[in-house]
Parts: structure tokens; sequence; C-alpha cells
């Protein structure tokens, strides 16, 4: 399955977005693989996509994502569970900041707070600015 052989070759791998004039980098640490003959998958319509696409999607009231990695129709794709900010370390903490249960740390900027801004795939949407019209965008344009 081709996600089983994309998701460890996307460690260290540095994703780009910019979202309304504002950029943000983060370097992929950690990811999941996931097909469509697994029980644990919740297969979305953008996950049957070719790859280069994305699949955002809700969870736990936020937003993650997956690199979609086969053939249209097969289901196979990479969720995005951790990563390292790269540009716009202020941007991120703006963004995680900004719900009223966030972690204090991170609104507080105590020492360390960096590395929790993108873990977790729910933490590292919201630092990413992800937002649901993503939702099959190619990763290509």
């Amino acid at each position: 399955d081709p996600s089983f052989k994309v998701a460890p070759r996307l460690i260290g791998c540095v994703l780009h977005h910019d979202n309304r004039g504002q950029h943000v980098a983060m370097k992929i640490v950690e990811t999941e693989a996931y097909d469509k003959s697994e029980q644990a998958i919740h297969l979305g319509k953008s996950q049957l996509l070719p790859y280069g696409h994305t699949y955002v999607h809700p969870y736990r009231n936020m937003w993650a994502i997956d690199l979609v990695c086969d053939l249209e129709e097969h289901g196979s794709s990479v969720l995005l569970r951790a990563a390292v900010p790269v540009i716009g370390i202020d941007i991120m903490t703006e963004r995680r900041s900004a719900d009223a249960k966030a972690e204090s740390a991170i609104r507080e900027r105590k020492p360390g707070f960096e590395k929790k801004l993108c873990k977790g795939p729910c933490n590292l949407g919201e630092a990413l600015g992800l937002y649901e019209t993503l939702d099959g965008a190619s990763l290509f344009k």
C-alpha cells in the first residue's frame, strides 16, 4: 500500500501554507498511514481522489489533514500527526491561543511551548490554519 511507503518518507519534509497572507511552515515529525482496507479508517470523499490531494476532515472538533497517496478511488492516505514549527511561530501561537481553553503554556509562551504548537493532528491543523474548504486541494498548485 502506498501510504505505508509514503508515511516514513514524509518525516523531515517541510509543509508550507499561506492563509490570507500569513505564511507558516512546519517540519513533519510524526505520521500515520491509512488504507481503505483497515477498520480504523473513516473514508472521506477526498481520500478517493488521486495522490497529491488533501483530505481535510473534522477530528475532535478541529481540523486534521491527510495527504492522499494512491490512484483515484483507492482510499490510501497519510495523517499528519505532529510537526515542529519552522516559519511563523507567532502566527501559530496566535491561532493556538485563540480558544479560551487553549493550553496555558502556549498562551503564556512558557519555555518549550514551541514543542506543543503542532503536537497532535488537531493542534497541527489549528497551527497550520486549516479550514474545510482546503479539503480536496491539490498539493501541486
